[in-house]
């Protein structure tokens, strides 16, 4: 539905494409779902793929297993399998493989990271294998029933530097 919505998809199918050029230049994909425009547009053999938001996953050109909620989520992805981005402009810039990002302007610093997460709007992650979660801006974070931590503190790198100490916490 749309105009131009599946326009090259010769065999594919099962696959649903809503808005003006989503899923444009498919063309053996199968158990896609893109909404939005230009969703999924350059999309050419991926398949289980859902691009939801207006140029959501639109260069996505072979990536399988995605989900991208919000407009320009996963943009200019142009491939990467099993990866979450949710938010918008989330993703939007590099490509790789098992990523989760969550919060508007989330992202990766380069194409090929791997089994990455970033979590808080504007939280980038720069490494494969790595959680990270808040942008600079943070500096208070809580869990669930514990005390929260305060005025963290981290090397050159970024990794946290573990100097409180707490009789609660000794054995």
């Amino acid at each position: 539905i749309g105009e131009s919505a599946g326009y090259s998809n010769t065999t594919g199918g099962e696959n649903i494409f809503i808005g003006n050029k989503a899923g444009f230049t498919t063309q053996t994909n199968y158990d896609n779902t893109f909404i939005g425009n230009y969703a999924g547009q350059l999309t050419t053999t991926g398949g289980g793929n859902v691009f939801l938001g207006n140029m959501a996953g639109n260069q996505n050109d072979v990536g399988f297993d995605n989900t991208f909620l919000g407009c320009f989520a996963g943009e200019m992805a142009q491939g990467g399998d099993r990866n979450v981005f949710v938010g918008f402009a989330a993703g939007s810039s590099y490509w790789g493989d098992n990523i989760t990002l969550i919060g508007s302007y989330t992202d990766v610093t380069g194409d090929g990271i791997t089994n990455a997460t970033a979590i808080g709007a504007g939280t980038i992650v720069d490494a494969s294998d790595k959680v990270k979660i808040g942008n600079e801006s943070v500096i208070i974070v809580e869990f669930g029933g514990y005390p929260q931590i305060t005025d963290l503190q981290t090397d050159a790198n970024g990794v946290l530097i573990d100097g409180a100490s707490d009789k609660r916490l000794k054995h």
